[in-house]
């Protein structure tokens, strides 16, 4: 029978309706997973129309990706815009090859 904690959903927000808790939960599955506390500044970095996906199971975050528009420096007065995933984590090594990559 399944229980609420085999429940995944994942969520799209941007980075402007990202609550405390939910910045706070990312920077934590960011830092787990590639064991390097510099993601502490993750929030420092993409202030700003970033577009997040979260994956729980059920109420834990198990993963995270984030995609931005980077405007990359031409010799010309135009730039130009390109997309990016800027970073993608799972939370511990318990989730690996769980299916719960975003």
């Amino acid at each position: 029978m399944a229980t609420k904690m085999d429940e995944r959903l994942v969520t799209v927000l941007s980075t402007e309706d990202l609550t405390a808790e939910q910045r706070f939960s990312i920077v934590e599955v960011c830092i787990a997973a590639h064991d390097n506390p510099a993601f502490a500044n993750l929030f420092n970095d993409i202030t700003w129309r970033g577009r997040h996906f979260l994956a729980y199971r059920g109420p834990e975050l198990v993963s995270h990706a984030v995609v931005t528009t980077r405007c990359l420096s031409m010799p010309s007065p135009r730039s130009r815009r390109t997309r990016a995933w800027d970073t993608r984590a799972r939370s511990c090594v318990g989730w690996l090859r769980r299916s719960m990559t975003t």
